[in-house]
């Protein structure tokens, strides 16, 4: 396994890569060579889990220095024992890094959304606005901009979706993909999303390779 160095760029396929463990950010980081006094900085500051192991994984990779064979080594190490998830990640970033983004399901009532779109959007509760936003494809450095300048997690997410739309490459299929994703778990709200706008019921087995039965009247 090649040792290569992991910048920001790599952070969303980090946080996917650790997310069967980030209940276990602290040990993480203890295997990872942090300081004890930045993961009590880290967990003072951050309240949720995910905001903790966000957090965790940024400061590794910007400041101490990342690569996919000390992560595998801290995890097989004794504060984790994570042999399986070591081996994984072993397989899975042996040659070229797989992209971790989200998959599109596309379906006859997905749609490009636009600024039309936004209050639809708003009305929809992302506490993890930030995590949300690296798995729709937004840059780290644009979502540290975004939380710099906005107060309140309504205005950060308002922004954050803004800056998704812009991009052209917003669907409410993506969005779907990226509230199912391990790192984020929510599956009531892409639920929810699926059956309002999707109109495609949760119990429903969709292959995208069949085709779909033609409307009735």
């Amino acid at each position: 396994m090649k040792s290569k160095q992991l910048s920001v760029e790599n952070l969303c396929e980090v946080l996917e890569a650790t997310a069967e463990v980030q209940r276990q950010w602290e040990e993480l980081g203890i295997a990872l060579g942090l300081d004890r006094t930045k993961l009590a900085e880290i967990s003072q500051t951050h309240p949720s889990i995910l905001q903790r192991h966000y957090h965790l994984m940024r400061f590794w990779i910007t400041d101490v220095g990342a690569s996919w064979v000390a992560l595998v080594h801290a995890l097989k190490s004794e504060v984790l024992k994570e042999e399986e998830l070591a081996k994984k990640i072993e397989i899975d970033h042996e040659g070229q890094l797989s992209s971790v983004r989200v998959k599109v399901l596309v379906t006859q009532n997905d749609k490009k959304l636009t600024e039309a779109n936004l209050a639809d959007l708003q009305a929809i509760s992302l506490v993890e606005w930030k995590a949300v936003g690296l798995m729709l494809g937004i840059h780290d450095g644009m979502l540290e901009s975004i939380q710099q300048s906005d107060s309140s997690s309504e205005k950060c997410q308002h922004a954050m979706l803004q800056c998704w739309i812009n991009t052209g490459q917003a669907y409410w299929s993506t969005l779907v993909e990226a509230l199912r994703s391990p790192l984020l778990g929510e599956e009531e709200i892409a639920d929810e999303i699926t059956k309002q706008y999707l109109k495609v019921e949760t119990d429903e087995q969709f292959d995208p390779s069949k085709p779909e039965e033609p409307q009735q009247g």
